[in-house]
């Protein structure tokens, strides 16, 4: 299970100057289950926003959820990094094709274009996560 402490100490493995840009990064389980986490006082962890959505805070800081990282209990499920450290680069060319037998009754085209992106940390000092013994 993913705690509060862990969440603590995944910020502070980042110096400062990269905790400022910081992010948590986490699979959609854990977040599951970091919802219903309260503090010592009974607070939730998890700050509403008044805006609702890209604005929720975990311990401070935004967070981002997605399918593509390991499930809660495996490591790397939760990570805290500096994305201005991160780099998303092109690995292939894009590619674009044309159909027409999409609705041809209608005489409409489809376009649909293909781009295969990557990413990769700048330097490892960047992003601490969860389970990973270099980072933890």
């Amino acid at each position: 299970t993913v705690t509060r402490t862990d969440c603590t100490k995944l910020k502070f493995k980042l110096k400062p100057y990269h905790r400022a840009g910081g992010v948590y990064v986490m699979d959609d389980t854990v977040l599951e289950v970091l919802e219903d986490l309260t503090d010592n006082e009974g607070r939730q962890l998890f700050t509403a926003s008044m805006a609702n959505g890209p604005f929720d805070r975990l311990c401070g800081y935004p967070y981002i959820v997605t399918t593509r990282t390991p499930d809660i209990g495996s490591d790397g499920d939760l990570a805290f990094i500096d994305l201005r450290e991160y780099y998303v680069p092109m690995e292939q060319d894009i590619v674009i094709k044309r159909s027409d037998d999409y609705d041809i009754v209608h005489n409409v085209a489809t376009i649909v274009m293909f781009a295969v992106m990557g990413g990769k940390l700048v330097q490892p000092r960047v992003a601490a996560i969860l389970g990973d013994e270099a980072t933890s």
